[in-house]
C-alpha cells in the first residue's frame, strides 16, 4: 500500500498500532487506481504519500491537528468528509487516539493524466489540492457504492467499478486538480457501433466483462466509451450487461435442463446463489421459480 502512516516514535502517548487494513482492491485501470478501506488508532503520526490519496471518514466525528512545515492547523473531520492529499505532501497529524477509518483511494499520478487525455484534452498538469473536512458527496458516494460491491456476496462486477472510477476520474479533475478539463463533442454512439458492441457482449457473456475489453471494439476510450454508451442506450454498461444476463438464464431456464449452477456459469454470474440474487432483482422470482411457473 502506497500510503504510509509512520507512527511517531518520539511523542509518550503514541499508540503503537499499524495501519489496519480492512479491504483493498488491486490496482485497477492500468495502476491508476487503488481502492482502500483503513482503520487506526495512533495519536501521533506522519501521513505521507508518493500517490495521491482521496479519503472518505467513516467516524462520527474527528478532530485532527496537522502540522505542515512550521504551519499547525486544526481540522475538524465529520463523518462522510472528505480529505485529499496531493503526492508528495506531508503532514504530521495529531489525533486524540480514537479509531479512524477511512474508505480511500490511491491515486498514480504519472497514471491518471495520460487515463483522462484519452477522452479530453487537459491544460497542463492534474495536480490536487490539498484540502481536510471537505463537503463532497459525490465522491463519497462513489467510495462507498465501490466499497459495498467489492464485499458484496453478488457483486455487479468489473465493468461496474471501472465505472465508479471513470466517473470518480473526472470528477477528481475537476474538482480538485488545478487545470481544467475541455469535455470532447460526441453525444451518442452510431447505430453500427452499438450493434458490435452488443455482439460483442452476447458472444463474451459468460466472462467477467471489463469495461476496457468492450469500449476496445467500439474504438473509443474506455471512459468516452461509458458516457456515449449510457447516452444511447440509457443504461450504464455494467446494467445492460447485468439485463442481457438475466435475460439469457431465462432462456436456458425455460430450453434446457441445465443445473442452476451450470446456468449461472454460461450467463458470467459467479455461481447459482449470484445468479439468483440478481435473477430475483430484476424479475420478482427466483430462477427455480421462474421455471417451475414457465412449465406450467
Amino acid at each position: 500500500m502506497e500510503l504510509a502512516y509512520r507512527p511517531q516514535k518520539d511523542w509518550s502517548q503514541v499508540v503503537p498500532e499499524s495501519v489496519h487494513v480492512l479491504q483493498e482492491s488491486p490496482w485497477m485501470l492500468d495502476g491508476t487506481f487503488q481502492f482502500i478501506h483503513m482503520g487506526h488508532r495512533l495519536s501521533a503520526f506522519d501521513m505521507v504519500s508518493n500517490m495521491h490519496a482521496v479519503l472518505v471518514s467513516r467516524t462520527p466525528y474527528t478532530t485532527y491537528e496537522l502540522k505542515k512545515g512550521s504551519k499547525v492547523r486544526r481540522v475538524p473531520i465529520p463523518a462522510g468528509s472528505i480529505s485529499v492529499v496531493a503526492a508528495h505532501s506531508e503532514y504530521q497529524a495529531f489525533t486524540d487516539g480514537s479509531l479512524t477509518e477511512d474508505l480511500g483511494l490511491l491515486v498514480n499520478p504519472a497514471r491518471v493524466l495520460d487515463l483522462l487525455s484519452q477522452d479530453e484534452t487537459v491544460k497542463g498538469g492534474v495536480q490536487p489540492r490539498d484540502g481536510f473536512g471537505l463537503n463532497d458527496s459525490r465522491t463519497s458516494q462513489i467510495l462507498t457504492m465501490f466499497a459495498e460491491d467489492l464485499s458484496s456476496p453478488a457483486p455487479f462486477g468489473a465493468a461496474y467499478r471501472e465505472g465508479l472510477l471513470g466517473a470518480f476520474a473526472r470528477h477528481f479533475a475537476t474538482t480538485y486538480a488545478y487545470s481544467p478539463i475541455a469535455p470532447s463533442g460526441e453525444n451518442t454512439l452510431s447505430l453500427r457501433q452499438l450493434r458490435v458492441v452488443e455482439e460483442f457482449i452476447e458472444t463474451h457473456l459468460a466472462e467477467d466483462l471489463s469495461l476496457a475489453s468492450v469500449a476496445e471494439v467500439s474504438g473509443y476510450s474506455r471512459f468516452h466509451f461509458h458516457r456515449l454508451f449510457k447516452a444511447t442506450t440509457g443504461l450504464p454498461l455494467y446494467r445492460f450487461i447485468l439485463l442481457r444476463r438475466v435475460e439469457r438464464a431465462k432462456e436456458l431456464l425455460l430450453l434446457t435442463n441445465d443445473s442452476l449452477s451450470e446456468i449461472a456459469m454460461e450467463v458470467g454470474f459467479c455461481d447459482h446463489g449470484h445468479l439468483a440474487r440478481h435473477f430475483k432483482a430484476v424479475t420478482g422470482l427466483s430462477p427455480s421459480q421462474f421455471r417451475s411457473q414457465s412449465n406450467r
